[in-house]
């Protein structure tokens, strides 16, 4: 008995290096796919990147090949014609009248509120002001600022 014992643990001890080898084997490959994985995981974060390096690119040159277009256009205009006069004056007209539409607006509500509704100034003024008026109005001032600096350059 004791013979047939050390002769089946002999056998399946001549197996445990190929188990052991399977085993080491399967957590290299395992290794290799999660290897795999962070490469192309890599891979696709580059392309993105580089797909989003690309627009912005495009975005700047077509902003520069505006920029230059502008500037080639009213260098060609004659300086003190009424045309380059007028064109100069547009942005800043389109800007004085919406900013005068909306001190209209938001004086007539104030007045309305006051007359119509019995509320004081302290009550009626934050109905009327709110952050969307803020952002309205700091967009347009921003722009119009901000196009006078791009203008200048």
């Amino acid at each position: 008995m004791l013979t047939l014992l050390g002769s089946l643990i002999g056998f399946g001890s001549s197996f445990l290096p190929k188990v052991l080898s399977f085993i080491e084997t399967r957590e290299q490959n395992k290794q290799e796919i999660r290897l795999m994985e962070k490469q192309a995981e890599l891979t696709r974060i580059t392309a993105e990147f580089e797909r989003d390096k690309a627009e912005v690119q495009a975005l700047s040159a077509e902003t520069v090949a505006l920029y230059q277009a502008d500037a080639a256009e009213a260098a060609s205009l004659e300086k003190g014609s009424w045309i380059s006069a007028y064109r100069a004056s547009v942005r800043p007209t389109i800007a004085y009248i919406f900013l005068l539409f909306f001190v209209f607006v938001k004086t007539f509500a104030l007045y309305g509120m006051i007359q119509y509704e019995g509320m004081t100034i302290s009550e009626s003024l934050p109905l009327i002001w709110s952050e969307g008026d803020s952002g309205i109005l700091a967009a347009i001032i921003s722009f119009y600022f901000g196009s006078r600096a791009f203008s200048r350059k």
